[in-house]
């Protein structure tokens, strides 16, 4: 009986040992919150578990850094699931951690604290693949750690966080060691010993098999951005080049780029123009899958050493190389291009006479040629007029630098801007002397002794205030057309400039928002109809509602589009429907359709003007079928959408239904798509579309529909 009651008490003595931690420490950072973490971690775990799942939320009070040191403790060890919801509740309540805010004996509690916690092991109990709440404990754990690396990084420079920081680099599998690599550390703060240190360190495990390793060091690197480690570094990236395999010279040559230094950025064309034959390719690929797909330009350290080594060096195979990967592997806009080809009037002074020399400079006059027609920001037509003369002078053809010197072949690899389907047109307009008489018009106002009868769509908005998207009507006689911008605004351009007196017809848009009045309509309603009538042919908006007579009979329609295939994407069309002497002419502008009413003096003008969209050059777009269309002999429905101008009721027709008022809502399988019978259905089909615009509704889009149910 004693021996119980001593075994009791003695229990009983202990259990008050350890319950002996004052748990109003969790309330605060000081001098002591490091001792008492170690009190707290040198309880039973019973006891520890239930302490951290007291005070690991805002109920407490608890201390910002304290909640993050508790709530990693509790991720680490198994969790029931009524635990674990909670634990992930208080997470996911807990206050950002800023240190900015905290009094300085806060702060260093908060970095102790943090240190403490990225010191403790992960439990090997949580390794589980396939338990996904032991998974989701895995993830929590590191993420807090993230939050407790971004605070202790600040104070590196202390032996023991540096001495930490060393083992976790140096530890390939260890999980804080990529999140180290997403972070900075003041290298200022360190002493030199450390610096070299650190950058031994890198380097050793920069060579290795690990793209994720390279990746990272190199974010870290420029995360950390000083000189005093950045280019040493540098040059050991370059020493490593020597012996680097083919696999580790991208990665080096992507963190020569990545880091965005001078240093680097010298060393990345230095070894480019070193050794051309070996980096050439390699560095267009890697510039290419960084790049070209992310819209992004260079970074501007790579850029500012090029035009430096160009200002020095008036190399013209470096600016002919330097263009190539500025056009084949840059994503964003054209301002490098135009700022080296602002270079290209000083060097071409100075380029030899030889032949080689000669023919690079006639590749690189071409490829300015097509940048500054290309550079819709700045778009130059007396620079791409100038470098295409100069370029006419040299005999020779134009040779790329880039693939001479790396042993390439003119492939998918290049398409110079000149080469490209856009440029087509002026080349011709070039080849023919139309170019220079726009220039000297356009930028020296000689008007030419004839007019411009065949302009691409994009050189018309040098004429206008906006992008030309489209020509809906062209007369190749006269060079007049009728153009239509980005905006879905019309303009006329006479053959010589933008004209608006001398339109040979009346186009007015369409505007539905004025209802069509009924007996018990307003009288404002009523005046605002009347009043759209009695405007109706001035050059104002006019309303179907104020058209209805000439609506109900459609005489022609013709369908225009870019591609054959509609599948592809491009939407964009182009629709004349004849009303006697009038036309709607509908135009997909943006996903948005965009109605017109043209007006001619007689029916015979209007059939005569159809006659003439038909004409290959008319639009630059191809004729198409109205109701239908075949992708991959698979015939589709060409759906029209047409939507009330008030209540946004949108309604489908389509002529596979003629015997449900030509509504449409999916496509049945079981009904065989038979373009001649499509086309018997024309005449109906209009009074059923006369029908949904005497209630309000107009055509807001068309879509080839293929998908069916069965």
């Amino acid at each position: 009986m004693l021996r119980a009651f001593s075994l009791i008490t003695a229990l009983t003595l202990l259990s008050q040992t350890a319950w002996a931690f004052d748990a109003s420490a969790f309330q605060r950072q000081d001098a002591q919150s490091v001792t008492a973490a170690e009190q707290f971690l040198a309880l039973p775990a019973a006891q520890r578990q239930q302490l951290a799942l007291e005070y690991m939320g805002n109920d407490q009070a608890t201390a910002p850094t304290w909640q993050v040191f508790l709530l990693a403790y509790l991720s680490s060890q198994p969790q029931n699931a009524n635990d674990w919801e909670l634990i992930q509740a208080a997470e996911n309540d807990r206050p950002h951690l800023d240190s900015s805010v905290m009094l300085p004996a806060e702060q260093a509690a908060n970095q102790q604290l943090c240190f403490l916690q990225l010191q403790q092991p992960y439990n090997p109990e949580l390794d589980k693949e396939d338990d996904e709440q032991l998974s989701d404990q895995r993830d929590k754990r590191a993420s807090l750690d993230t939050v407790c690396i971004a605070q202790v990084l600040d104070a590196a420079q202390q032996p023991e966080i540096f001495a930490w920081l060393l083992a976790r680099l140096n530890a390939e599998t260890h999980p804080q060691r990529q999140a180290i690599f997403d972070y900075s550390i003041t290298v200022d703060k360190l002493d030199p010993a450390q610096t070299q240190q650190l950058r031994k360190t890198l380097a050793a495990q920069y060579f290795d098999k690990d793209d994720n390793d390279t990746y990272g060091i190199s974010t870290f690197l420029g995360n950390s951005a000083d000189e005093a480690l950045l280019n040493p570094f540098v040059s050991d990236l370059q020493e490593g080049l020597a012996k680097a395999t083919e696999e580790q010279i991208p990665r080096i040559l992507e963190t020569l780029v990545a880091l965005n230094s001078t240093d680097a950025a010298q060393a990345f064309w230095n070894t480019l123009w070193d050794n051309p034959a070996r980096y050439f390719r390699i560095a267009h690929e890697t510039l290419m899958a960084e790049y070209s797909d992310q819209d992004e330009l260079f970074p501007e350290a790579l850029h500012t050493a090029a035009l430096k080594h160009l200002d020095e060096q008036s190399d013209v195979r470096f600016m002919a190389s330097y263009l190539f990967l500025l056009v084949n592997a840059e994503g964003g806009d054209w301002r490098h291009v135009r700022e080296t080809v602002e270079k290209l009037e000083a060097i071409s002074e100075k380029a030899p006479d030889d032949a080689e020399t000669q023919a690079v400079l006639k590749y690189i006059y071409l490829q300015a040629a097509g940048a500054r027609y290309l550079d819709d920001e700045e778009r130059s037509l007396g620079d791409t007029l100038k470098w295409l003369d100069k370029a006419k002078t040299i005999t020779a053809e134009p040779l790329s630098w880039y693939l001479h010197a790396s042993n390439g072949s003119m492939d998918w690899e290049e398409e110079r801007p000149d080469q490209r389907s856009t440029f087509a047109p002026v080349k011709a307009l070039h080849a023919d002397g139309q170019l220079a008489a726009l220039v000297a018009w356009h930028d020296n106002q000689q008007k030419p002794e004839k007019p411009f009868t065949d302009l691409p769509a994009e050189i018309y908005s040098v004429f206008t205030d906006s992008t030309v998207v489209a020509r809906p009507w062209h007369d190749a006689a006269t060079g007049a057309a009728l153009l239509l911008d980005n905006a879905g605004e019309l303009s006329y351009f006479d053959g010589y400039e933008q004209n608006t007196t001398a339109i040979p017809f009346s186009a007015q848009p369409i505007d539905n928002s004025v209802e069509k009045p009924t007996v018990r309509s307003p009288l404002a309603i009523w005046f605002e109809y009347i009043f759209q009538i009695l405007t109706a042919n001035q050059d104002g908006p006019v309303t179907l509602a104020s058209l209805d007579e000439a609506l109900q009979h459609a005489d022609q329609r013709l369908l225009f589009s870019p591609s054959d295939n509609w599948g592809n994407g491009d939407s964009r069309y182009l629709e004349y429907v004849r009303y006697g002497s009038q036309v709607m002419l509908n135009a997909e502008v943006k996903g948005e359709v965009h109605s017109y009413w043209l007006r001619f003096p007689a029916a015979t003008d209007t059939t005569r003007w159809l006659t003439q969209l038909q004409q290959p050059s008319a639009t630059g777009l191809k004729a198409q079928p109205l109701w239908h269309w075949v992708n991959d002999e698979k015939p589709q429905v060409l759906a029209r959408h047409y939507r009330h101008f008030s209540t946004e009721d949108e309604l489908i027709l389509s002529p596979l239904y003629a015997d449900n008022e030509f509504r449409y809502t999916e496509l049945d399988c079981s009904r065989e798509v038979k373009p001649a019978v499509l086309e018997q259905q024309a005449a109906a089909f209009a009074q059923a579309e006369y029908a949904l615009f005497q209630q309000g509704y107009m055509l807001s889009k068309i879509i080839a529909d293929s998908a069916c149910v069965e």
